[in-house]
């Protein structure tokens, strides 16, 4: 494999693309091959390449294949990135879209945010300091 793959050269690429291997952005376009090796061998940082994409502020990922195992994956992984399978009809009738693609994404979120609230009302508070809460005002 690494000698077929040090036969091509890679360009820089338009967009920033996450390597599986580490978890950021290819450096260059001559690290591509290097990290196609190594993804081969090396475990693949899945959770990490997720929670880098959502530190940088990445809310919706296009997946481009035929089924929607990385978009079933992210969803294991986070809410708070919409993904958008290409091999599902509906979803590329979401992408082309814009209006119904806005209250999609305004509904995910509405519910995430309806989670975290149950979760902030019925989360144990351990703080024994009754007046921390006088002083709130």
């Amino acid at each position: 494999f690494q000698t077929v793959l040090h036969r091509y050269s890679f360009r820089e690429a338009a967009w920033p693309i996450i390597s599986n291997v580490t978890a950021r952005p290819y450096s260059s376009g001559n690290s591509i091959s290097e990290h196609l090796e190594q993804h081969m061998t090396m475990p693949v940082r899945w959770t990490e390449s997720m929670h880098y994409l959502l530190l940088h502020g990445v809310t919706e990922v296009i997946e481009m294949g035929p089924n929607n195992v990385l978009a079933g994956l992210l969803r294991k992984t986070t809410n708070h990135i919409v993904p958008y399978p290409l091999g599902q009809t509906s979803d590329v009738h979401l992408l082309s879209n814009s209006a119904e693609r806005k209250k999609h994404i305004v509904r995910l979120r509405k519910k995430q945010l309806n989670k975290l609230m149950i979760q902030s009302v019925i989360a144990r508070n351990y703080n024994k300091d009754s007046a921390a809460y006088s002083n709130m005002t």
